[in-house]
């Protein structure tokens, strides 16, 4: 028989001790492999100084990564018993950060579709070298996590002036053509809003250009 797989351990909440949620960051930092300390506006040497400031971010990823999934498999029960889409849902765990303009268009099979390439932007985060989301919706899911994981940092007390760094990382991590209306999202400015978008969210499932792919559950159906 195999060896027992340890349980999961829990993001420590809002409100717990903060060197508890200092020591969970520090415990997951070895396992961001895809950005070095430059991506977040740092010194490639910033592991010499006496704050773990990159050792703190790269933790925080992780927190924002189980904070999505959890909160997009909680989103996704409660729209399989309602049998509706977002915009019936009271209190989202997490899909109220999509563009809200599209929100009766996020039923199950959106959502579905959206935790796999939100599962292939995680699995990015722990391979050798960062390759930017291929879609647009893989894009949006691995914005949720860099929110989280500031937002992580921010609840807790851990980092001060975080909010340079995510910026920062945001301008890194992402296709130009994803980059602006992710950043006007950010800005509270909904890029959807009045736009007509006759296929709806399921254009985002298109690869970004002829190089990338996406998860062929979730990727858009060709133009017939």
């Amino acid at each position: 028989m195999g060896r027992a797989r340890p349980a999961r351990r829990p993001v420590p909440e809002i409100g717990c001790d903060p060197e508890q949620a200092r020591r969970y960051a520090l415990a997951h930092a070895p396992r961001l492999r895809a950005f070095d300390p430059r991506m977040f506006g740092l010194a490639e040497d910033v592991h010499a100084g006496p704050e773990p400031t990159a050792e703190l971010l790269a933790g925080s990823l992780f927190a924002g990564v189980h904070q999505v999934f959890d909160g997009l498999y909680r989103d996704l029960d409660a729209l399989q018993r309602i049998r509706g889409t977002v915009a019936n849902l009271y209190e989202p765990s997490v899909l109220d950060e999509l563009p809200a303009a599209l929100a009766d268009r996020y039923d199950t099979a959106f959502v579905r579709r959206f935790l796999l390439v939100a599962g292939t932007g995680a699995h990015r985060l722990v391979e050798p070298y960062w390759q930017p989301p291929s879609c647009f919706a893989e894009a949006l899911a691995v914005r949720m996590v860099f929110r989280r994981a500031h937002g992580y940092l921010t609840d807790h007390g851990l980092l001060a002036g975080s909010d340079g760094y995510f910026e920062e990382l945001t301008a890194n991590a992402f296709d130009p053509e994803h980059l602006l209306p992710l950043q006007l999202l950010d800005a509270g400015t909904d890029p959807f809003s009045g736009v007509p978008c006759p296929r709806g969210p399921s254009a985002w499932f298109t690869a970004v250009d002829d190089l990338c792919s996406v998860h062929p559950y979730a990727a858009d159906a060709p133009e017939p």
